[in-house]
């Protein structure tokens, strides 16, 4: 399949968000997973109605699947899968708590359950849509995810926004902790590497943020790939033998220089399924080389939404 031209999808996410101005912070925290607008919890808590695919196609044999119960049975045997996806599209959330299901996972960790937010997440699970939908707007739709498989641990694995500062003003290792060389950031991301995400971080802000600032999201990103890292691997701790899985945004969930990477370097040895979730439209389709940066893709039809570059240049000049 030839892959769809490829432009990071976080700047439809990005213009979604509320608040003040671009500064730094929310500059740090639009580029990778800006807040979704209030979910319908109803309709995503179907996890076993039909899939929300147009393709879903394996990879690395280059065929395509017949359903989500096919792909879980690729998945399966793996002790950690990563399922990526756009923030801002339901049937990607619909996808995930359906392979939950298919591959009654024992924990799931979200990037966007913020770092100790577990008991919230797990006393809205047991509240039911309504509440969630009311207190936890940012993050209520992926609790259908954990609802799929209700003994599943909750992991939060979204990282405060403070850390995503120091990340910005003293590099992702000293945001992270005693444990950065672990996971890889004790070293510069290759510049084979980096160069592209900086031209990613510069695309999914439609060229809005200045030059200065894209040194400090790259170092925000390597800090959420890592801290994501870490979380999928206490979810395996806390999933009682089953398979552990991440939910995070396709840039995250990339093998090339994403979570898989940090979990190499942290778990060698360990088997890592990486799933990609796209859309079928121009800007949100899988990126040139899809086949060496995940295991299998799932690509669904495009979610409703306004031109984001257009609603982030309304909100004015970006100021780092």
């Amino acid at each position: 399949m030839k892959p769809i031209e490829q432009t990071p999808a976080s700047a439809a996410r990005a213009a979604h968000r509320p608040g003040r101005r671009a500064v730094l912070a929310g500059a740090l925290a639009m580029c990778a997973c800006a807040r979704a607008p209030r979910p319908s919890l109803g309709a995503s808590a179907a996890a076993g109605a039909a899939d929300d695919a147009l393709l879903i196609e394996d990879l690395r044999a280059r065929r395509r699947l017949p359903g989500l119960a096919a792909l879980a049975d690729l998945a399966r045997g793996a002790p950690l899968i990563v399922v990526g996806e756009i923030h801002d599209n339901p049937a990607h959330q619909r996808n995930a708590a359906r392979l939950a299901r298919l591959l009654n996972v024992g924990a799931v960790a979200l990037e966007m359950l913020p770092e100790g937010d577990e008991p919230r997440a797990e006393a809205l699970r047991a509240a039911g849509a309504p509440r969630a939908g009311q207190e936890a707007p940012e993050w209520a739709r992926y609790l259908p995810i954990l609802g799929a498989v209700p003994d599943a641990a909750a992991i939060g694995a979204g990282v405060p926004r403070e850390r995503l500062r120091m990340a910005a003003r003293q590099g992702a290792a000293a945001a992270f902790g005693p444990d950065a060389a672990r996971f890889g950031l004790d070293a510069p991301l290759p510049e084979e590497l980096a160069a592209p995400l900086r031209d990613e971080l510069r695309a999914s802000h439609c060229g809005l943020a200045p030059e200065r600032m894209i040194p400090a999201m790259l170092e925000a990103q390597r800090l959420r790939d890592a801290a994501f890292a870490r979380a999928l691997l206490r979810a395996r701790q806390a999933a009682g033998g089953r398979a552990a899985m991440l939910v995070t945004g396709d840039g995250h969930a990339r093998r090339d220089r994403g979570v898989p990477r940090a979990l190499a370097l942290a778990a060698p040895g360990l088997r890592v399924f990486v799933i990609g979730q796209f859309e079928a439209a121009p800007g949100f389709g899988p990126p040139a080389g899809v086949g060496a940066l995940f295991d299998a893709m799932i690509l669904s039809a495009p979610a409703p939404r306004a031109d984001p570059c257009a609603q982030l240049r309304a909100r004015g000049p970006m100021r780092g």
